[in-house]
C-alpha cells in the first residue's frame, strides 16, 4: 500500500471513530503524530502509517462495548489482544488507529 492509500484508510477509520463517539456522546482527542499532522500538515505526516487517539478510561470502556456493533459488516475491526487497543483495517492490520487510555488517579 502506498502512503496515500494508507492515509485514506486511516481517515476512514478516524471518521468511523468520530461517528461512534458523537452518537454515543464519548470524548476522544487526536494524539502524537496524528495531532501534529492535523495541525501542521492539515492532514497526515507524509511517512505516518498509523494514527493515534486518546480517551479517558470511562469513555474508552463505553467505546469498547459499543464499537463491535458499529464495525460488524465493515472492513475494519476492533483489536485489544495486546496492550494497546486499536481499530484496524482487515486487509492490512498494520493500518490502524491506536487508542491510548488516560487514567486519572486521585
Amino acid at each position: 500500500m502506498m502512503n496515500k492509500e494508507i492515509h485514506e484508510k486511516l481517515l476512514e477509520i478516524l471518521k468511523i471513530i468520530d461517528m461512534i463517539c458523537k452518537k454515543e456522546k464519548l470524548t476522544y482527542m487526536l494524539d502524537s503524530g496524528t495531532l501534529l499532522g492535523a495541525i501542521r500538515e492539515k492532514g497526515f505526516i507524509e511517512w505516518d502509517d498509523d494514527a493515534d487517539i486518546i480517551m479517558h478510561r470511562q469513555d474508552f470502556e463505553e467505546f469498547e462495548n459499543k464499537v463491535p456493533q458499529y464495525l460488524q459488516n465493515s472492513e475494519f475491526y476492533f483489536d485489544y489482544n495486546d496492550r494497546v487497543p486499536k481499530v484496524c483495517y482487515k486487509e492490512n492490520p498494520q493500518v490502524r488507529v491506536d487508542i491510548f487510555i488516560i487514567d486519572i488517579f486521585r
